[in-house]
């Protein structure tokens, strides 16, 4: 695993669901489910996730994967 993911099946910004992801509810936004309202909110310290949403990563695991691509390793 990378150093310091604590989360790595977690998104880091989410309303809740599985594994934080309720696509319906883009980061940083509002909904209504099963007559709740949810706020996607992020979390303190993405460093800690490899998700931002669900569907792109964060910063930090952005590098590995460029670092990986860019020096031939993947």
């Amino acid at each position: 695993m990378f150093i310091g993911v604590k989360y790595p099946f977690e998104s880091c910004c989410g309303a809740g669901g599985n594994n934080n992801v309720i696509l319906s509810i883009p980061c940083g936004s509002k909904g209504i489910v099963n007559g709740q309202e949810l706020e996607a909110k992020r979390c303190s310290n993405p460093s800690e996730y490899i998700s931002w949403d669900g569907l792109h990563p964060v910063e930090s695991f952005a590098k590995h994967i460029a670092h990986g691509v860019l020096s031939g390793e993947y």
